[in-house]
Order: C-alpha cells, then structure tokens, then sequence
C-alpha cells in the first residue's frame, strides 16, 4: 500500500531528457534574441543576454511543466514529473515555485553576490572602514559564491549516486521523474549498468571536491 505506484526515471533517462530540454531552449533563446534585436536593437541584446535565457526557459516551462504538460525532453525519454514519493501527480503550485526557481534563482543570486560586492567596495573611506577590513568584507563575499557553488557540487554528486534529483530547485519542490511505461527486465539491466557509470562519476566529482577543499581548508589552519 505504501510502495510508489510508478517507476522512478534512472539518471541516464533524466540527463537525456536535460540535454533534450536544453537545445529547445536554446532554439527558443536564438528566436527570442532576433525578436529582441529586431525591436530593441543589437546593443540591448548585448547587454542583458542572461535575462533574455531566463525569460525564454520560463516561457517554455510555462507551457509545458506549469499545464502538466510534458516538455519535449520529457517526452523524448517517456518521463513525467510525480511528487516525491511517488504516489501522485505534482500539483500546481509545486510546479509553479520550481519554474520561477529554476529560471531566475541563480540570476538573482548571481545579481545579490554582485549588489553585496558593490555595497561592501562603496563602504570603503564613507564610515572609516581599512583597507583590511574592506578586502576581507570583499572576501566574504566571494567565500558566499564558492559556498553556493560547492552546494550545487555536492547536490550533482549526489545526483550521481542516487539518480533521483537532477537539479536543486526539483529536490526543493519534490519533483521526481517517472516512467509513463513499463519497465522490462533487458530494460532493468540496462539502467543498472548506467546506475554503475554515474556512480563512478560521483566518485570522481568527489575525490575532485577534496583535491579543490584542500587548499582552502589549510589556508584556515
């Protein structure tokens, strides 16, 4: 009674149906931009080509994820999004919360790193603030970046091992992949296989996490 009534994807699965995704979304990117040039210049388009990316993902998601409707990536691989356990469907706004995360999330904390190094840098000389001080507030906001990219390091890892969660923002808002068909057994052999070939993977991203810790950790001691 408690077991999941459909057949979570495998990685493999998932990273086809990312990389499916990920050409849509660049053709829609390229027509957007020639729309943008064409009504607000080239000089525009120039200038805010990661708002241009975000806006383009969150219209295509707006169409597929947020009607319930699969993506073209989802489709390719036979994939739809369930909730976390696996027992029904994903509601509304579970995929709403995801589609503005997984869009403009990392633009805006991308512009908060940005703004806090700005703040920190005019701080300099207004209320006495050292030299010292200042690099080291500097600092501190280029240890934030490298917290977040460590985070996001280790959530890909885990990925890897688990196969469950591809990104962050779908661990967040509890959206897993499922399989729309039955799984045979030569197909169960073949997603244990590649099971295998992303474990290895997380085991190299892991021992390259600890080369890239080390320093860090003995400029600490």
């Amino acid at each position: 009674m408690g077991e999941s009534r459909f057949t979570f994807a495998d990685a493999a699965s998932i990273v086809q149906s990312y990389q499916k995704d990920s050409q849509i979304e660049t053709i829609i990117i390229q027509k957007l931009t020639a729309i943008l040039q064409g009504l607000k210049g080239q000089l525009f388009v120039n200038l805010y080509p990661q708002q241009i990316a975000s806006v383009a993902k969150f219209v295509y998601l707006l169409l597929t994820t947020f009607q319930n409707e699969r993506t073209l990536g989802q489709e390719y691989v036979d994939l739809m999004y369930v909730n976390k356990d696996g027992r029904r469907l994903t509601k509304r706004g579970q995929r709403l919360g995801y589609i503005l995360s997984v869009c403009f999330g990392p633009y805006l904390v991308t512009r908060l790193i940005r703004k806090l190094k700005v703040i920190v840098s005019k701080e300099e000389g207004a209320d006495g603030v050292g030299e010292n001080d200042n690099e080291e507030d500097i600092g501190n906001c280029s240890s934030l970046k490298s917290l977040i990219d460590l985070g996001m390091n280790l959530h890909l890892m885990l990925f890897y091992f688990e196969g469950t969660y591809s990104d962050i923002w779908k661990r967040i808002f509890g959206l897993r992949y499922m399989v729309t068909h039955k799984v045979g057994d030569q197909e169960k052999k073949f997603r244990e296989g590649n099971a295998n070939t992303y474990k290895t993977l997380g085991y190299v991203l892991m021992l390259s996490l600890i080369h890239i810790s080390e320093p860090t950790r003995h400029s600490l001691i």
